[in-house]
């Protein structure tokens, strides 16, 4: 499941677009103040550049999956170490057809969420991170197409198949590592443990859905991504 081989795409172009090509795009509704949803803070923020992440805390991507009426819809929050806000993408929704479901059986939200959305969320972010966190566990089969080590939240504390249990004091709930990239642990705990002691990584998911919903208040759904 979380094999470094990338799947190969067997489905139709047409059926897995995100935005037009699989782009997706930062969101664009306007804000107070003149500035848009996506657009980066433009000052108190320059010190934490990915240039400069050798010598500074860093910098983090947090990553949501959501089933909505329209398809499946990702959502990315890139934040300093301090968990103030660098940047907010969103996804259109994706909607698999029955085709593609049958053709990729077990093995499709694992598509979905890594290769389909979330791969092009995070590649079309400026801001790399040091370390991408999602609450999709199936999201964590991404650690395979980036150069970034991927966790996941698992607040029942369960181990599923082909991952291993990580804990951290700046994360309330257990976290989950693929198997298969199980040398990333010492770089994630050095991450973790340069991020400010006040930053639980569950708390960014609620402040994603909470934009999520004020978004659509303004009616920047569809093609915001």
């Amino acid at each position: 499941m979380y094999s470094k081989r990338n799947n190969p795409p067997v489905a139709p172009k047409s059926g897995w677009s995100v935005a037009e090509g699989g782009e997706a795009a930062g969101a664009r509704g306007p804000m107070k103040g003149g500035e848009r949803a996506g657009d980066r803070p433009r000052s108190g923020f320059r010190g934490c550049r990915v240039s400069d992440r050798t010598a500074s805390p860093p910098t983090l991507g947090f990553l949501t999956v959501l089933h909505e009426p329209a398809g499946w819809a990702g959502y990315y929050l890139v934040t300093n170490a301090w968990g103030r806000p660098l940047e907010f993408r969103l996804s259109s929704a994706v909607q698999p057809n029955r085709v593609q479901a049958a053709l990729y059986g077990p093995t499709l939200l694992d598509y979905l969420h890594a290769d389909v959305i979330g791969k092009a969320l995070v590649e079309k972010t400026s801001l790399k991170p040091d370390l991408i966190v999602t609450d999709s566990p199936t999201a964590l089969a991404l650690r395979g197409r980036v150069e970034v080590p991927v966790v996941a939240l698992r607040p029942d504390g369960a181990v599923p198949p082909e991952t291993r249990a990580v804990t951290h004091p700046r994360c309330s709930v257990a976290l989950l590592l693929p198997a298969a990239f199980a040398a990333d642990e010492a770089g994630v705990v050095a991450r973790l443990d340069a991020t400010d002691p006040a930053v639980d990584l569950v708390e960014p998911f609620a402040r994603i859905r909470e934009a999520v919903g004020e978004a659509r208040k303004l009616g920047v759904t569809g093609r915001v991504a």
